[in-house]
């Protein structure tokens, strides 16, 4: 999966990072303003345990960190986001670390605004969105977006919108380098329902027979 890189200028003084890929040679790199670092990076920092990890490794030249982001963490009501989770993930990560940078992997299939908006929602050609009927998230059909919705893809808009304030307003702002958004059952490109038919949701319906 690629990752989405943006600079985010932090709170008070300090200056926003500028970031992007080039290459020393053939060997790609990260340029966090003017300075060139292996493209290397660890994940999963959920717990004091895994960030102590982390920070061992960061003196090996690990610089970058990815942190987990779900929908379980993000989505308190329909349309009601939350971040304190995630400020908390990176300050506590930052005290470990405090000189490297954090990818955060956003995963937004949002069963929340799911059920307030069934009709956005994937439909497949037997059994009804939400069964669990089959192997959950691989064989049955859970409740989740059509990527065909307008109105799902303009909740994420306005859910960009909100997380990019919020970065742009903490202490650690300028320290986040790339947001990787997530969706489907392997995150990155399995769309949900597969072993169970197409989509066939109104807004799927509609979009094939624009295409059509």
């Amino acid at each position: 999966a690629s990752a989405i890189f943006f600079a985010a200028p932090a709170s008070g003084a300090e200056a926003a990072s500028v970031v992007k890929v080039v290459y020393e040679g053939n060997m790609p790199k990260i340029r966090v303003n003017g300075t060139n670092y292996n493209p290397w990076m660890m994940k999963k920092l959920k717990v004091k345990q895994q960030i102590e990890a982390n920070a061992r490794v960061s003196k090996l030249g690990f610089r970058f960190h990815e942190v987990d982001y779900t929908h379980q963490d993000v989505e308190t009501a329909a349309g009601v986001y939350t971040f304190d989770l995630l400020d908390k993930k990176i300050s506590d990560a930052l005290r470990a670390m405090p000189n490297d940078f954090f990818f955060i992997n956003l995963g937004l299939s949002l069963p929340k605004w799911c059920v307030a908006n069934k009709g956005e929602c994937v439909g497949y050609l037997n059994g009804r969105p939400g069964s669990k009927k089959g192997g959950g998230e691989f064989g049955g059909r859970p409740l989740r977006p059509s990527p065909a919705s307008a109105a799902y893809r303009e909740e994420l808009r306005r859910f960009f919108k909100i997380f990019g304030e919020y970065v742009k307003s903490r202490p650690w702002g300028s320290s986040i380098v790339g947001v990787r958004v997530s969706w489907g059952v392997y995150t990155e490109w399995h769309y949900y329902g597969q072993k169970e038919g197409p989509d066939v949701s109104p807004a799927m319906t509609a979009a094939f027979h624009r295409w059509k």
